[in-house]
C-alpha cells in the first residue's frame, strides 16, 4: 500500500514539473495582439517614413474582391450578370447571405487595414518625439488617417453601423459597440478636417516622395464623400468647391485615356494605386487583378493577356449613356 502511495505522489509531482514547464513555453511567447517594437529606434527620423509606407502598400495591394461587392448597388453594373453569382447579385438589394464569403472577406480585408493605419499612427508618433522636423511626422499621421478614413468609409456604405477602432489592438471587436452610419460618418468628416490642414496642397502627381499619394485633396474629396452619405449637400459642395478653385485638376479629355498609360498619374487624379510591370513586358508584375471586370469568350489581341470572368457586365443604362443611337432608342421605348 505504501509502495502504491509513493507512486501516486511521484505520478503528482510529475505531473506538476510538466504543467509548469507547460505554462513556462507560454509565458515565453509573444502576447496575442500585441505589436513589440523594443527593437526599434526611434531617433532616426530618417525612418519614420516607414510605417506610412506600410499603410500605403496595404493600400495598393486591395484584395480584388473590395472594389466589385461595394459597387454592384451602382446603375452601371449588372450584378452576377452570369447568374452563377446569386449572392453577389442579392447585394444590391440588401439581401445579405451571412455564408458568403465575399462578406467575411470585405470585413476582414478592411478592418485589417485600419488596425495597420492605426499602428502606423502610433509608430510614427514614437518617431515624432524624437524628429526634428514634427511638421512631418503630423503630415505621414495625416496621411496615414486619411487611407484609414477611406476605408473606413467603405466599410459603413457596405453594412452601415459598424464598430470605429480607437487604436491598433484588434482585441477591441471583442468588445466593440456599433456606431450608426450616420456618426461613422460624421466621425470621418471631422477626422478629415483635421487632416486637411496637415497634407500638402498638391496634386497626387506632384508628390516625388510617394508619387500618387495622399494630399489635401485627397482627404477634401474624402469629407464630401461622407457628406454626401450624410445628404449635407453643402458640406460636399464646400469640399469640392476647394478642390476645384485650387486648380491643381482638370478633366481628362479622352475618357478612353484613364484606363493606358496616360491615365497614370493623371491630372484628374486624386489619389492613385500604383502598380508595374517593373519595366518589362512579360514576367512579373504587381498589379490589380482585372479579371473579374472582363468579358468571357473573345481573345485579346496582347500576347499574354486573357479573357474575363464575365461577372461584371455593364447594364444598359451605361451602355445607353456612352452610346448616344442606343440612348435615343431607349427613349423611344421606355415611358
Amino acid at each position: 500500500m505504501k509502495t502504491i502511495n509513493y507512486f501516486k505522489k511521484l505520478a503528482f509531482l510529475a505531473v506538476l514539473l510538466l504543467a509548469a514547464s507547460s505554462c513556462n513555453s507560454y509565458l515565453d511567447k509573444p502576447a496575442e495582439n500585441k505589436s513589440f517594437t523594443k527593437q526599434t529606434d526611434y531617433t532616426i527620423s530618417g525612418n519614420m517614413i516607414l510605417p506610412l509606407i506600410g499603410v500605403y502598400t496595404e493600400f495598393n495591394g486591395t484584395q480584388w474582391e473590395n472594389f466589385p461587392l461595394i459597387s454592384v448597388r451602382g446603375d452601371d453594373v449588372n450584378a452576377g450578370g452570369l447568374g452563377d453569382q446569386q449572392d453577389y447579385a442579392e447585394t444590391d438589394k440588401y439581401n445579405y447571405n451571412k455564408d458568403f464569403w465575399m462578406y467575411n472577406s470585405l470585413w476582414q480585408n478592411l478592418y485589417a487595414d485600419i488596425f495597420n493605419a492605426h499602428s502606423a499612427m502610433e509608430q510614427i508618433a514614437l518617431y515624432k518625439e524624437h524628429a526634428t522636423n514634427k511638421a512631418l511626422a503630423d503630415q505621414y499621421i495625416a496621411e496615414a488617417k486619411t487611407l484609414r478614413a477611406w476605408w473606413l468609409f467603405n466599410l459603413s456604405r457596405v453594412w452601415g453601423s459598424v464598430y470605429i477602432p480607437k487604436s491598433s489592438d484588434p482585441s477591441e471587436l471583442l468588445v466593440a459597440s456599433l456606431s450608426t452610419k450616420d456618426v461613422v460618418m460624421k466621425h470621418i468628416s471631422d477626422q478629415m478636417d483635421e487632416a486637411i490642414a496637415l497634407l500638402p496642397a498638391l496634386n497626387p502627381n506632384e508628390r516625388s516622395d510617394v508619387r500618387g499619394g495622399v494630399t489635401k485633396y485627397t482627404a477634401l474629396a474624402i469629407k464630401a464623400l461622407a457628406n454626401l452619405e450624410l445628404k449635407n449637400y453643402q458640406g460636399v459642395a464646400d469640399a469640392t468647391s476647394q478642390i476645384i478653385s485650387s486648380n491643381k485638376f482638370s478633366l481628362e479629355s479622352d475618357y478612353y485615356n484613364l484606363f493606358k498609360l496616360k491615365g497614370k498619374l493623371n491630372k484628374e487624379n486624386l489619389l492613385e494605386m500604383q502598380y508595374s510591370d517593373f519595366g518589362q513586358g512579360s514576367g512579373d508584375n504587381y498589379s490589380y487583378l482585372f479579371a473579374f471586370f472582363g468579358p468571357q469568350g473573345w481573345t485579346p489581341k496582347v500576347t499574354g493577356a486573357g479573357d474575363g470572368w464575365g461577372f461584371f457586365e455593364p447594364s444598359i443604362f451605361w451602355l445607353s449613356f456612352l452610346i448616344p443611337p442606343l440612348r435615343s432608342a431607349l427613349e423611344m421605348l421606355l415611358p
